[in-house]
């Protein structure tokens, strides 16, 4: 029986399935190789040990298609073959992610960006604000994305100095149908050891008809310099 487990971003990220036969998904890998192949058939035994991505995402898409419309999506994972539960694991499930750094347009002097941030800038006249974002893909071991979370602040310096940071937004976007983002559970924002710190932690799920069968919790944190450099990382706090 196929057991559902929740993981933080730092998990194992390793499934246990049950090897149980079913021709559910026979006549989508049949398409889909006839579609892909352009000679013989692809072996099982060929499939097995050299699996066609291609292959694999076609067969994992007809089964989290069959997933979220089925009453019961525990029996349908757990009628799969050996063929199937490596399909679906490969395409499904995050297997490592990429950091991406974006400049906003934000670039503002003054008082009026103080008065915006709601945050008090020492020496207004000549502080300098920025925005920027940062974005956290996570990818599956095809290199594909599952989703994106995304953290958004600004901040501003004197000088050499850091003097402010305040949190904007979180948000995320996913692009497989068994995933869904349960909301921003934590975020946080400022100045530490000469530079503004903004987090945010999202809840990325993946199941469907109230079971659940992978969780992240993905905290991505942007560090920001005076001079308008900026870096990023994966820690939920400010220190």
């Amino acid at each position: 029986m196929w057991t559902p487990c929740c993981y933080s971003y730092f998990a194992d990220m390793n499934y246990i399935f049950n090897k149980k036969v079913s021709t559910r998904f026979s006549l989508a890998l049949a398409a889909a190789i006839a579609i892909l192949a352009s000679s013989a058939p692809l072996a099982a035994s060929a499939y097995e040990s050299s699996p066609d991505p291609a292959v694999q995402e076609a067969l994992a898409r007809d089964l989290q298609k069959e997933l979220v419309s089925s009453q019961d999506p525990e029996a349908v994972l757990s009628a799969l073959n050996s063929e199937e539960e490596q399909a679906f694991r490969t395409y499904s499930f995050p297997a490592k992610v990429e950091q991406i750094i974006v400049s906003s347009p934000l670039e503002k002097t003054g008082e009026s960006v103080s008065r915006e941030l709601g945050t008090q800038v020492a020496a207004a006249a000549t502080a300098t604000c920025k925005g920027s974002y940062v974005r956290m893909n996570a990818l599956n071991s095809l290199g594909d994305k599952i989703w994106s979370v995304f953290t958004e602040g600004k901040w501003c310096w004197s000088g050499s100095k850091v003097t402010s940071a305040t949190f904007g937004r979180s948000w995320s976007e996913i692009y497989q149908i068994l995933w869904r983002d349960a909301g921003q559970i934590g975020k946080g924002a400022g100045v530490q050891s000469g530079s503004a710190r903004i987090f945010a932690q999202r809840k990325m799920i993946a199941g469907t008809g109230g079971w659940d069968i992978q969780t992240w919790q993905p905290c991505l944190r942007l560090l920001g310099y005076s001079g308008a450099t900026l870096s990023s990382d994966r820690i939920c706090s400010i220190y």
